[in-house]
């Protein structure tokens, strides 16, 4: 089934993720990788490479680290899937490097983050019996901020009823098992002072994934047309947070059925189950969000 949050609630449930699962995961943080002098990674152009349909050559790399590979492709002319940047800058003046900037100017943690620009590129689990993503944290790109602002060559500044979402896929044993969608800026309501983007560090939970061999992040946007988005398709990511010890699995065990040890509402009050988004504690230690009717 799929999800949408609003950026409302999310830090609340963060926190509660922040103290659940520090013993119990593995957070996958991108500090491995040396950048270039414009501080960023966009992969290595050294291996074998495939002719492209613009007559050079692409090469496929990839990133891993904590059991996780993120798929990279990389050429002259252009790069797809998911680069490292450590930049500060946090305005959008020109395509490079400002395309790895980020809104917040700084990593979630440490000094390094991930720009996300997949076309079809995935992110591997590489144990083939696949694991659990808890999450990530998530923010804007610069570019996807001044798009927003102020429009591109291809897009306009977004008014009332603009919007653009990323979604986050999971797949095992060739199955979709599910998919998360978040709203990167949000201008649909028709009071303007509704309208918002994301331009802090916020975590996304991916737990109703359940176990996965691979993730996928995609986009969509209210200005498209036929050809696709006209806006950036961009975010920026940190601190995936896999949990340990986990698989595909028909066991029928506790740990495979864990039980709500506390609800509360988005303003992080204990209370009942009630009508509207809940915010469930787990006797497993996660952390979910359900929507009663």
């Amino acid at each position: 089934m799929k999800k949408i949050y609003s950026i409302m609630g999310l830090a609340f449930a963060a926190a509660l993720f922040t103290q659940a699962h520090a013993q119990n995961s593995t957070v996958v943080s991108f500090e491995n990788q040396t950048l270039n002098e414009d501080g960023f990674w966009i992969g290595d152009t050294n291996g074998e490479g495939i002719t492209n349909d613009y007559g050079g050559t692409t090469y496929l790399c990839s990133y891993e680290e904590g059991g996780l590979k993120f798929n990279i492709s990389n050429s002259v002319y252009y790069w797809s899937g998911y680069a490292i940047s450590n930049r500060t800058e946090t305005s959008y003046v020109n395509l490079d490097p400002d395309q790895y900037n980020n809104v917040t100017g700084k990593a979630h943690s440490g000094s390094q983050f991930m720009v996300a620009y997949p076309y079809g590129e995935t992110i591997d689990v590489v144990d083939e019996a696949g694991t659990q993503i808890q999450g990530l944290y998530f923010t804007n790109s610069s570019f996807l901020e001044d798009a927003v602002l102020r429009g591109t060559d291809y897009s306009t500044a977004f008014v009332t009823g603009d919007w653009q979402t990323m979604t986050v896929t999971g797949y095992a044993n060739g199955v979709k098992t599910g998919s998360v969608n978040v709203y990167l800026a949000d201008y649909r309501s028709e009071n303007p002072a509704d309208h918002s983007y994301v331009k802090d560090w916020t975590w996304l939970d991916l737990s109703s994934l359940g176990t996965v061999q691979k993730i996928e992040i995609s986009f969509d946007s209210s200005q498209s047309n036929e050809w696709g988005m006209l806006t950036p398709a961009y975010a920026c990511i940190d601190d995936v947070t896999l949990a340990v010890n986990t698989g595909i699995t028909n066991a029928d065990s506790s740990d495979n059925h864990p039980s709500v040890v506390k609800n509360f509402n988005l303003s992080g009050r204990q209370q009942l189950q009630t009508r509207g988004l809940n915010l469930q504690r787990m006797s497993d230690g996660t952390v979910r969000k359900v929507l009663v009717k």
